[in-house]
């Protein structure tokens, strides 16, 4: 089985993280797709996250029609910031060929990240790449051993991101298709995004 991981806050989830699984999904093959929902990012210590179960529900109903896609909360289990090798470790079973799905931009930090050739060992490694990015001045940065484990496939260029959502909130904005519908009467129901942070 190939098994395809998209790690994030997903605060909240949006187009752009929902058409990132399904190019991944299939360009890279893959029979499913996991989107983990992270506990805390060890890069945004500062600014907790909402509430887990709420953002497992906001993922939960953007998949409901996604065929091999769902949602993931082994990170949520665990306490303290959610790391990639932790998640990836998680999933990984005999029989199981699992593939780390990021963008670019996540590209060259991935050899920071914690025990990253562990990672390397338990996993590979899918890339969208949007247009106009410069995917093989991304890849040029790792070494040969790193590039060797990655995969770049293409992704549209959508220009959404959850912090310009959470503003437009707090600025009592329209997020109407920047993320699915369901999403949207969640964040109204919950009250969500009201004060930017």
């Amino acid at each position: 089985m190939r098994l395809g991981i998209l790690g994030g806050t997903f605060d909240p989830i949006h187009f752009g993280h929902l058409r990132l699984a399904v190019e991944a999904k299939e360009a890279l093959k893959l029979d499913d797709v996991v989107l983990e929902v992270a506990a805390q990012s060890p890069f945004k210590l500062e600014t907790p996250p909402t509430e887990g179960g709420t953002r497992c529900e906001m993922v939960k109903c953007a998949l409901d029609r996604c065929h091999n896609m769902r949602v993931g909360n082994v990170d949520l289990r665990r306490s303290g910031p959610s790391y990639t090798i932790d998640t990836v470790q998680a999933y990984a079973e005999p029989g199981t060929e699992v593939w780390l799905i990021v963008g670019t931009d996540a590209l060259s930090g991935i050899p920071k990240w914690k025990d990253p050739e562990r990672l390397l060992q338990m996993c590979r490694i899918g890339v969208g790449f949007r247009p106009g990015q410069d995917f093989a001045a991304a890849i040029g940065e790792l070494s040969e051993h790193w590039r060797k484990r990655i995969r770049a496939f293409p992704t549209p260029l959508l220009e959404i991101s959850s912090t310009d959502i959470r503003k437009r909130v707090a600025n009592g904005q329209s997020v109407r298709y920047m993320t699915p519908q369901c999403v949207v009467q969640i964040i109204e129901r919950s009250s969500l995004y009201r004060i930017e942070r």
